[in-house]
């Protein structure tokens, strides 16, 4: 990915010539998600362009709490044969709303009994805490999932990328 920034003018033609890559570089078994989310900050409108490569449904939560859900835009990196496009989501960031991308180690992390963390759990989180800044959520959803798991082993990664929009 880092090769390729800067190289291309879209996040589709990133997310379709990384797929290239990978498809033609790695086991037919292995493929990779990933959520690509670039700002314009020149522009100031707080427009932004969403790609989602299988990546779980990431979160997009207006300042009056309303839940947005990223979904899907294309299948995963290297899954499948070069050639599949990948759409490319307008979104619209107001200011006090909070963009959160993370993995699947996130919802799915478990406590001792076995259950998940979930997808409810992260919204009701990052709503309760929506005014506050972007490292503060990180931090919160982190003990939050601490607190949750217990002493249960942590099976997988556990990524979360908050932006907030504050003026």
């Amino acid at each position: 990915l880092r090769a390729l920034l800067g190289r291309t003018a879209t996040l589709p033609q990133l997310a379709s010539q990384a797929s290239e890559l990978l498809y033609g570089s790695t086991a037919g078994n292995k493929y990779v998600t990933a959520a690509f989310l670039e700002l314009d900050l020149g522009a100031g409108d707080g427009t932004g362009r969403f790609v989602s490569a299988g990546h779980v449904d990431c979160l997009q939560v207006k300042a009056d709490g309303t839940p947005v859900r990223l979904t899907s835009t294309g299948a995963p990196l290297g899954l499948l044969p070069p050639g599949l496009p990948f759409d490319e989501t307008t979104i619209q960031i107001e200011v006090g709303d909070c963009v959160v991308l993370f993995s699947d180690g996130v919802p799915d992390a478990q406590n001792e009994a076995g259950e998940e963390f979930g997808d409810e759990r992260l919204l009701a989180l990052v709503q309760a805490h929506r005014t506050e800044p972007s490292d503060v959520i990180v931090d919160r959803v982190f003990r939050a999932i601490d607190a949750f798991a217990g002493s249960a082993p942590q099976f997988d990664d556990i990524t979360l990328f908050v932006v907030r929009r504050t003026g």
